[in-house]
């Protein structure tokens, strides 16, 4: 498989099942604060590989939920550094939120440099099907048109030393919501 590891899908497959459980009704991971042994013989037994158990976990997220779930996590000390706005709590987020959602969703992360005064950039994603969604596209007007972007590793998304503060604070929300019983 070419390109960049995705964060979720192989290096912490069994950290983000340890908080799951496998409902074999919807074919869903559910939350569980352990993961029990039977659990564990059942994909065995199946021989499921970690993509394929990733893949299902991705069915059980809706781009819906993880909106909801990303604007009732951002705050203060989840945005850039003076960014911060009540009234538009997307500011200041884009970064952060970018590599969140690649967490969970996989794709790509892109940026662009916008070109007001300050000059800054903006990030968003580009999902595994290949459609771009940009969750805090809601902090500029109406009107704006976000300037074709390129690819960004999520490993440079993550230099920042803000990111690295925010980053696990957001995540952490974003999944208490999404996966909560």
């Amino acid at each position: 498989m070419g390109g960049e590891s995705h964060p979720l899908r192989f290096g912490r497959i069994w950290e983000f099942l340890g908080s799951t459980r496998f409902d074999r009704k919807s074919e869903t991971l559910r939350t569980n604060p352990t993961l029990s042994a039977k659990l564990l013989k059942w994909f065995y037994f199946h021989k499921m590989s970690k993509f394929q158990l990733c893949n299902m976990a991705r069915k059980s997220l809706s781009l819906e939920n993880i909106q909801k779930a990303l604007y009732a996590s951002w705050s203060k000390d989840t945005c850039w550094p003076g960014s911060w706005n009540s009234k538009n709590p997307a500011a200041g987020h884009c970064r952060v939120t970018s590599a969140v959602v690649y967490t969970l969703c996989g794709g790509e992360i892109l940026y662009t440099l916008i070109q007001k005064d300050p000059l800054f950039t903006h990030y968003w994603n580009k999902l595994s099907d290949g459609k771009e969604h940009d969750f805090t596209l809601s902090q500029f007007s109406k009107n704006f048109v976000v300037p074709k972007g390129k690819k960004v590793s999520f490993k440079k998304v993550m230099d920042a030393e803000q990111i690295k503060k925010s980053y696990p604070i957001l995540l952490k929300r974003v999944k208490n919501i999404l996966f909560q019983n």
